[in-house]
């Protein structure tokens, strides 16, 4: 009987009970509230959160990626050619309004995280009531200012379509873009208070969840031959339902008591994200102004064939900053959280491990890739395509590769602990010192000249100033 029993038992007990318990474990660190909780309960919480949020960003662009190689065959077919790239340039118009919000998106994750850590419910529904209606005025604004616009602009001639059917449809689908462009800023105020509270990964899910209807809404398009802004409704609006989703299911189920109202707007509240967000929209200037005049500077100084010598190549090394990216993400909140809350044990302890772990992945990535490199593009583009390899060019690569992976670390390090300011700063002097390096050193070293002006900027001018203020702040506690 001893003998059966001890038999069931260990039926009943290997290593799915372990991974079950260990999930309930995990389920119990999300629900709890940090509110009286120990340093390390908090810590443990913090790393459940930023592990979860890790992986669902990865299956977001996963997600993203797969959905757009099903996309292209379906829309390419359907459209033809030049319908086909009526509808990326209008969509590519949404890159150019990713500051609309004047940065007030950013400066809710700050603030909220910070009301979080504190504990201050009060200004968490201030700062989420005048993020809502600040987001919302800018939206209607802006889609008012378009409708005045709208009838005096010859679409068809703005985006160079030449058939009956692609001029017919420019306007009215470029209108269909900016309704719903409008319609997701006051939306979006969800996801930034998911992403402050460390909950990202339920956004995360939701866009997911948008991307697939997005995806079924292109077939049923292309199957019943519905024009163009029926298309790019079908796949950008449903990235804004999902976001109104998610807003009824945080503001209805989950926290109520957050529900955006007119009666707690704060002119004060509203001055602070509006002061924040546009310090984090000059960071994001600087950050594009690094890398988008490049090919600008390569086409004046060495003519246009050289372009792609270095752009191509330029997106294969950008895979270590992407992986990094989905790690070091959720780590802006936590950390602005554990500073309210004065957790300065997790946060020294956190970011040298992410510093180390960032360079202990990139380096090695970085090598790799600089040793197969010239293999990898002739399977990819074709031999000969580029022209021969540049090796001195694959190293300053290989060097942006790595320097931008501990950039991020250092960058969402900052972001939680209110360097922003700071950043903005050595952002407009390392912006200014590239531009001028990248120029002299292109006329220098050739293509690869781009590359080390870039990397020297930013080592001298942003990494470096960046250590000395974080460790300023590190010791100060």
């Amino acid at each position: 009987m001893e003998h059966r029993a001890s038999g069931s038992a260990r039926g009943r007990d290997p290593l799915s009970m372990k991974i079950a318990e260990r999930a309930r474990q995990m389920v119990g660190l999300l629900r709890a509230t940090q509110a009286g909780a120990t340093a390390e309960n908090r810590a443990q919480t913090r790393n459940v959160r930023i592990m979860l949020t890790a992986v669902s960003l990865a299956a977001t662009q996963a997600t993203t990626i797969l959905v757009g190689l099903v996309t292209v065959p379906i829309a390419l077919g359907y459209l033809g050619a030049e319908r086909y790239g009526l509808w990326l340039s209008v969509t590519s118009v949404m890159a150019l309004l990713r500051f609309a919000d004047f940065g007030i998106g950013n400066g809710l994750i700050n603030t909220l995280a910070q009301a979080h850590g504190e504990g201050n419910a009060e200004d968490s529904r201030t700062y989420v009531s005048s993020g809502f209606f600040m987001l919302l005025a800018l939206g209607l604004v802006g889609l008012g200012v378009f409708l005045l616009l709208y009838p005096w602009v010859d679409w068809s001639a703005a985006f160079a379509v030449k058939t009956a059917v692609a001029q017919r449809e420019a306007g009215p689908t470029m209108l269909v873009l900016i309704v719903c462009v409008a319609a997701n800023l006051p939306a979006g105020v969800v996801q930034r208070l998911q992403v402050a509270r460390q909950s990202e990964y339920l956004a995360n899910a939701w866009t997911i969840a948008g991307t697939l209807v997005g995806l079924i809404g292109v077939v049923l398009c292309a199957r019943a031959g519905a024009s163009l802004p029926w298309l790019v409704f079908s796949a950008t609006g449903a990235a804004v339902g999902a976001s109104l989703c998610n807003g009824l299911f945080e503001f209805v189920r989950r926290s109520p008591e957050l529900r955006p109202r007119v009666s707690l707007v704060s002119v004060r509240h509203a001055r602070e994200l509006f002061r924040v967000g546009m310090l984090f929209v000059l960071i994001q200037i600087m950050g594009i102004a690094l890398i988008a005049g490049d090919n600008l500077i390569l086409s004046h100084l060495m003519g246009p064939e050289f372009v792609p010598v270095y752009a191509v190549p330029f997106r294969l090394f950008q895979i270590a900053p992407l992986l990094a990216t989905f790690v070091l993400r959720p780590m802006w909140p936590a950390y602005a959280e554990a500073r309210a809350r004065g957790d300065v044990g997790w946060i020294r302890a956190t970011f040298t491990r992410s510093v180390w772990i960032t360079l202990g992945a990139s380096i090695p990535l970085a090598a790799v890739l600089v040793w197969a490199a010239p293999w990898i593009l002739t399977m990819w583009v074709g031999a000969g395509t580029l022209g021969p390899t540049d090796r001195l060019l694959l190293i300053a690569l290989g060097a942006w590769s790595v320097l931008a992976s501990v950039g991020g670390a250092l960058s969402m390090f900052m972001n939680g602990m209110d360097l922003v300011r700071f950043q903005a700063y050595a952002g407009a002097v390392t912006g200014v010192a590239a531009l001028t390096l990248k120029i002299v050193l292109t006329r220098t070293l050739g293509v690869s000249g781009v590359v080390w002006g870039m990397v020297i900027a930013q080592a001298l001018f942003m990494l470096l100033p960046a250590a000395f203020a974080i460790r300023t702040r590190l010791r100060a506690g």
